[in-house]
């Protein structure tokens, strides 16, 4: 039997992520990346779309949840400063890059 996330568990702007998440896919928590629904039984992780290193600051619009796959994945797109791999997490809206930033750094 699958169970949903207790949102209780968290607080502050964490619940804030949580609360949104639950309410954009009706009652459910899913990765934003995948889509695939997040239970108990599996590990999610809170992403910064712009990152701490581009000047984020952790809010709850600034953050979403990922499962911890995508969330590898999308670090290590960045990592390896992809241009493909990232402009495809920037257009499902994962991903932000400063426009300076990803000129010149991004091959």
């Amino acid at each position: 039997m699958l169970t949903t996330i207790n949102i209780n568990y968290k607080y502050g702007t964490r619940q804030k992520v949580l609360k949104k998440n639950k309410r954009k896919y009706d009652g459910t928590c899913k990765c934003q990346s995948c889509e695939l629904p997040i239970f108990n039984t599996i590990k999610f992780e809170y992403h910064h779309k712009l990152l701490v290193q581009f000047g984020a600051k952790t809010d709850d619009k600034n953050l979403i949840l990922l499962c911890v796959t995508c969330h590898k994945e999308i670090t290590n797109a960045v990592a390896m400063r992809s241009r493909e791999k990232c402009n495809n997490y920037i257009l499902q809206g994962t991903l932000v890059i400063p426009e300076n930033i990803f000129i010149k750094e991004f091959n």
